[in-house]
Parts: structure tokens; sequence; C-alpha cells
């Protein structure tokens, strides 16, 4: 199976995706789709998403993902 690798870069409430993985990422992130999309909805607290197990954040800087269920992609 191939697994697609991008690389998410926010600055303020912008977002960037780009394919490839960065030379030195803030932050690494490992979800489940469904859990991920409840959380950057807003639907489920990302404690308990991080609690359930189905949302695992590692890295030099993991708070950089605490603004997830603020940030507004193409006005949605």
């Amino acid at each position: 199976m191939n697994r697609i690798t991008n690389t998410w870069t926010k600055e303020g409430g912008e977002l960037r995706i780009s394919e490839g993985k960065p030379a030195r990422p803030d932050a690494k992130m490992k979800a489940d789709p469904v859990m991920f999309l409840l959380s950057s909805l807003g639907r489920v607290s990302q404690a308990r998403a991080a609690l359930s197990g189905k949302m695992r954040v590692s890295g030099r800087r993991p708070w950089r993902f605490l603004g997830l269920s603020k940030i507004v992609v193409d006005g949605v």
C-alpha cells in the first residue's frame, strides 16, 4: 500500500498543503480519518480524540495542532 505524505504549513490563520516530507517538522500527527474530521470540525474535543488514542501527536512542538479546529479552509 502506498502512503501519501503531505506537509501542512500553518502560519496564523492560513494553511498550506504541499506534497512530500518537510526537512524538520515541528509536529507529526497520526489520526483516524473519522476522528480527525470530527475534531477539526469541533464536534469532538481534541482532548477526547487524544485520550481515545485515535489521534496521536509528537515532535518538537506538538502544541501547534491545538488551533486545528479554528483553521478555515476555503471559507468552510
